[in-house]
């Protein structure tokens, strides 16, 4: 694992859901964070070009 993991969601983070494994609230917390700070980054990047 990288140091930029925390960055993207990977395939295995839908994965687990998709085989109907039970998925725990940390996966669930571990995806959210990840969705945050990918749409706060989006954000971050659309002010800077429509400022």
């Amino acid at each position: 694992m990288n140091n930029n993991s925390k960055y993207f969601i990977s395939a295995s983070d839908f994965q687990r859901v998709e085989n109907n494994r039970r998925v725990t609230v940390g996966e669930l917390e571990n995806l959210k964070r990840k969705l945050n700070i990918l749409f706060n980054n989006f954000i971050k990047q659309y002010n800077r070009i429509n400022g």
